[in-house]
């Protein structure tokens, strides 16, 4: 039961997270068009992100089984 509870906190703070970069950036719409899974909007220049992200993932992937809750 605390599993999911934390994940839906983990999961507002990363969201309250990129809500205040793409403010910032005045990405706001990008950001709705990615949350939607919909890359059409993208334009070249606004996509770095992207790969950081992927790297991030690959990293976590990797040391899954060293980080616990």
């Amino acid at each position: 039961m605390l599993l999911p509870i934390v994940g839906l906190v983990y999961g507002g703070i990363l969201g309250a997270m990129a809500i205040w970069f793409a403010w910032s950036a005045d990405l706001m719409q990008c950001l709705g068009i990615w949350m939607l899974g919909e890359f059409s909007g993208v334009m070249m220049g606004r996509y770095e992100w992207r790969w950081a992200v992927a790297v991030l993932a690959v990293v976590l992937y990797a040391v899954a089984d060293r980080v616990t809750l």
